[in-house]
């Protein structure tokens, strides 16, 4: 995973992948802010054509914890040979 910042180091989008056959269920995902992630990309879902559709929520709730250097992360389901990208939420 890594952080795509805009030039000003605002406006982060999150970016996931999983390049392994198997699911992962309960990912804990390092993001810089607490807050709302919305999905902007999940390769696992529609309309991406896939043997088993992998849906995820609109939006993620972030949970406090420090993990990787940051205090707070979403726990996500990755699906298999999937990338998922999340965008810090304005509501």
């Amino acid at each position: 995973s890594f952080i795509r910042w805009a030039p000003d180091w605002t406006d982060p989008v999150i970016v996931v992948a999983n390049f392994t056959p198997v699911s992962w269920t309960g990912f804990h995902l390092a993001v810089p802010h607490p807050g709302a992630y919305r999905t902007v990309l999940n390769t696992g879902g529609e309309p991406y054509e896939t043997d088993e559709p992998h849906e995820l929520p609109e939006v993620f709730e972030t949970v406090g914890g420090e993990i990787h250097g940051r205090e707070q992360f979403v726990e996500i389901n990755l699906p298999p040979l999937g990338v998922v990208v999340l965008k810090k939420s304005d509501s």
